[in-house]
């Protein structure tokens, strides 16, 4: 358990089991009042981890869970989750994990930050959850679409991850004072359209990106 003051922070989380340190540090921004939060980590894949498109063979076999006292209001955090050389699947490549976030029922993507051999780290994560982290499965990709400007995109289906030659709906709303010009990116067919929703033919590795102006 740490308590984190109002503003920035760092945090690290002293969790581990009888033989393996796995600690969680925590890069706290915009956090609005004193907050404390509770973190711990369990030995095995998460029990829902065949859900993520992740790969149970290729993963960390532990996960992490943080839980906050209440509903803090804050802007995002960086976690970097630490595990032993012993905790990694045999054929597994560290420099290819990614951390996935499992909440209300759900798994959710998180922005890779740093990979070492016995951690990876998680960029802007805006909710408290459990987080597991394994490779992508062969054959699945994850489908990114940053927006240019101010709005949202939804997907449909809303899923963190696709097989390939999946079809995608995106569908753009640009934000208050911003008009919707256009989208561009990786996908076959066309590269750029200005009309939404667009269904790119197939999820791929290169984001897509949703473009609204002034």
């Amino acid at each position: 358990m740490r308590t984190s003051p109002s503003g920035a922070s760092t945090r690290t989380f002293d969790v581990g089991d009888a033989a393996v340190y796995a600690p969680i540090t925590v890069v706290m921004t915009g956090l609005a009042a004193t907050t404390t939060v509770t973190a711990s980590t369990t030995t095995g894949d998460h029990p829902n981890l065949a859900a993520t498109g992740l790969d149970p063979s290729k993963s960390v076999n532990r996960y992490w869970t943080l839980t906050p006292t209440g509903s803090p209001s804050f802007t995002s955090y960086d976690a970097t989750f630490n595990f032993a050389a012993g905790d990694v699947d045999g054929g597994a490549s560290t420099s290819s994990f990614v951390v996935s976030r499992f909440s209300s029922g759900a798994w959710n993507a998180t922005t890779a930050g740093t990979r070492t051999a016995t951690s990876t780290q998680a960029l802007g994560v805006t909710s408290f959850s459990d987080f597991a982290i394994a490779e992508v499965s062969a054959g699945i990709f994850a489908l990114t679409v940053p927006i240019v400007g101010s709005g949202t995109v939804v997907r449909n289906p809303s899923q963190l991850y696709y097989p390939a030659s999946s079809l995608v709906q995106l569908t753009a709303t640009a934000g208050t004072g911003y008009t919707f010009t256009g989208w561009s990116g990786d996908a076959t067919g066309t590269p750029t359209r200005s009309t939404s929703p667009w269904t790119p033919t197939r999820p791929s590795p290169r984001p897509s990106r949703s473009i609204a102006t002034r």
